[in-house]
């Protein structure tokens, strides 16, 4: 089986997370997890640095060959396994930063761990500086930690090595500089020596290297020459440099954390250890300093926000997607509090069917993980008449354009235009396209909808006479996040993601959209070109004598409704109802069994998450109860995942729907006698 697109590679690792029964597991099957853990766990196993994800409530470990190969871990035993099992105490050793990450839902690092690995034979001990940061699901919880395991051994020897040996280099004076040259060339990190006054007086080659000229002084003349800033990025001043909080008898380990500019305008991120050198009466007399450059670290660290924002992005445009079609349904409630008219109810009941089908289907998209990470939406297209589009996309728009009192002018096409193309997206470009002219006009605008044919192809334009866009912002008018200061200083500004959307989804239909402006206070406009098709529209007739509710499809049928959402139970009792069932709710399990003792039940449709009794307990005993009869149980859940379904089935549940259920789909579950 083909890895998936977001593993990023084809590491041995990489092949062993894929071929693991991941269902087994608390994380569950890879096809079903979440956007974020999979965003993670592509990062890890891109990432050069050893590296792993700990994820869910056992922190399952998810390691990265460089991981595997750096501690010798055993991929069959470590991966899919919780950490407590992470590999022979080396999990003690990672433990406090993962679990303080979790709870103070913060980067944090460690440096310098011990960890115990498998001895080469030299006796040698192997540290790591770890990085923790918290991981967050797609509904903003912390369900994980992205570990980054930068190997410090070196400078950590090296510390301790020079740590040994300043006895000797108290006596240096009276050791040959060439002696002592050699013995700090074969250190793993950069050293230097300076004197009472912060004056370089010995360094070795890799100090040499990270700093080309001369060690920063506190000799005027050339303190002057450098500057760095802080893990914060503040500025450090000279007095707070390392070398020089040493000069004044300070020991700064286990390392200050600097971005500094030498002499030559070179940008290096250090950690910076130093410690005073005091002579037989105690007095300082110079400074021993070693650098360990972790430019690297930075830049994963930096990786890491970057795959963040990323998330972040995502939820931000899906929150954006979401709010459009929950208008027409507000308005629509009012309008049904307010009116018994039947064509105005028949209406409204139309509109609360297209907006509930385009707010499944964005769910649907969030759901579908692997597509959504790889940058795909798949279209589900069919030839539409492109006037109705208009028309949802207008009854969408409706309460914005109210709100701003605008007038509102629509000129369509005689003739018929066809396209073929996903109608709950196209819906999406042009209510996203009105919505926005609404917003950037001042109240009481005028707003301009056309349709019509060129050539080939259909010409949507919407035009406004609101405040206009600058020259400069013409050119990034489509970006995500362009907006510019005075349009997000309005009350009505958004995130500016939706025109980033519109492109995105016009090119998905093989067309192309044009902003153009005369400049502020001289209003937009905004044209989409759609290829037209000559085949006649996909349209389905409402038909009397195949409705449900005319038939009373459910008559004699006697039904249990079991939610402790009092309105999800209510509501779905009314319209079973209207199909000539006899309902009955209860709002929990316990009730729920009382009333079956009073009333049997041909089928009982109950949720899974109540408080007092999950479903799948109350399945249990109602099948355990002859007195109940051999009643149809079917699950109406927000649960369905693979393993939500394998548990109902487990209970002895007949059907598992998923909320907001379809009433076709429930109807079938009615009537097939428990098959």
């Amino acid at each position: 089986m083909d890895l998936p697109v977001w593993f990023g590679n084809v590491s041995s690792v990489a092949r062993h997370l894929h071929s693991i029964e991941w269902d087994q597991t608390p994380v569950g099957p890879i096809a079903q997890w979440d956007a974020c853990l999979q965003a993670s766990v592509a990062s890890c196993l891109c990432c050069a640095f050893p590296s792993c994800v700990l994820w869910g409530p056992d922190l399952t470990v998810i390691p990265n060959q460089a991981l595997c190969d750096r501690l010798d871990i055993e991929t069959a035993v470590t991966s899919g396994q919780s950490s407590s099992r992470f590999s022979g105490g080396a999990w003690d050793a990672v433990r406090p930063a993962a679990e303080q990450a979790l709870k103070q839902r913060s980067l944090v690092r460690s440096p310098d761990i011990l960890f115990p690995v498998p001895d080469d034979g030299t006796g040698s001990e192997t540290y790591f500086a770890l990085s923790c940061s918290p991981v967050y699901n797609s509904d903003g919880q912390v369900a994980g930690v992205f570990c980054i395991f930068n190997e410090t051994t070196e400078i950590v020897l090296a510390r301790q090595h020079v740590a040994r040996e300043q006895m000797a280099v108290q006596t240096a004076r009276r050791l040959d500089e060439g002696r002592l040259q050699t013995i700090i060339d074969q250190l793993p990190a950069g050293v230097g020596l300076t004197d009472a006054s912060g004056q370089s007086t010995l360094s070795n080659a890799l100090m040499r290297r990270y700093i080309p000229t001369a060690l920063p002084s506190t000799l005027p003349e050339r303190a002057a020459l450098w500057q760095g800033w802080d893990a914060h990025g503040a500025l450090i001043p000279p007095h707070d440099w390392p070398g020089a909080r040493a000069l004044r008898g300070e020991t700064v380990l286990p390392g200050q954390e600097m971005l500094y500019t030498g002499v030559t305008g070179h940008r290096v991120w250090m950690r910076v250890s130093v410690a005073p050198l005091r002579d037989e009466a105690g007095k300082v007399i110079g400074t021993c300093s070693i650098v360990q450059d972790i430019s690297d670290l930075k830049d994963a660290e930096q990786a890491l926000k970057e795959a963040d924002h990323r998330k972040n992005e995502f939820l931000a445009v899906l929150a954006h997607e979401l709010r459009n079609p929950l208008a027409p349904i507000r308005n629509g409630l009012n309008i049904l509090e307010h009116t018994v008219d039947v064509e105005t109810r028949a209406r409204v009941h139309r509109m609360f069917n297209r907006q509930m089908s385009h707010i499944v289907r964005l769910v649907d998209d969030l759901l579908e993980v692997s597509r959504i990470t790889s940058g795909k939406i798949e279209l589900r297209k069919e030839n539409l008449n492109l006037s109705a589009i208009l028309s949802t996309a207008v009854e969408t728009s409706r309460p914005v354009i109210d709100t701003g009192q605008h007038r509102l002018t629509i000129s369509f096409s005689a003739e018929p235009l066809t396209v073929f193309g996903d109608p709950v997206r196209l819906t999406q470009i042009f209510a996203n396209l009105l919505n926005n002219a609404a917003k950037y006009t001042n109240a009481g605008g005028h707003i301009e909808l056309t349709a019509m044919r060129d050539d080939k192809d259909a010409v949507v334009t919407v035009r406004d006479n609101g405040i206009g866009i600058t020259a400069g912002m013409l050119p990034r008018i489509f970006d995500m996040f362009s907006q510019e200061e005075n349009f997000r200083q309005r009350a009505q500004g958004g995130l500016g993601i939706g025109l980033t959307l519109v492109r995105s989804l016009v090119h998905l239909h093989g067309g192309t959209v044009l902003a153009h402006s005369d400049g502020l206070g001289r209003g937009s406009e905004f044209a989409v070109r759609l290829p037209l098709t000559d085949a006649p529209t996909d349209t389905q007739m409402f038909d009397p004598d195949n409705d449900p509710f005319s038939r009373k499809s459910l008559a004699g049928k006697r039904l249990l409704i079991v939610d402790d959402n009092v309105d999800a139970a209510d509501s779905l009792a009314i319209l079973l109802d209207m199909l000539g069932a006899e309902t009955r709710t209860a709002h929990g399990g316990l009730a729920a069994l009382d009333a079956l003792k009073t009333m049997p039940a041909d089928a009982v449709l109950m949720d899974v998450g109540m408080p007092d009794m999950d479903g799948y307990e109350l399945a249990r005993r109602i099948r355990a109860n002859e007195a109940f009869g051999a009643a149809t149980l079917i699950a109406i859940t927000g649960w369905g995942q693979e393993e939500d379904q394998r548990k109902s089935r487990d209970a002895g549940i007949d059907r598992h729907l998923v909320k907001p259920v379809n009433i076709d789909l429930l109807l079938k579950a009615l009537t097939a006698n428990g098959n």
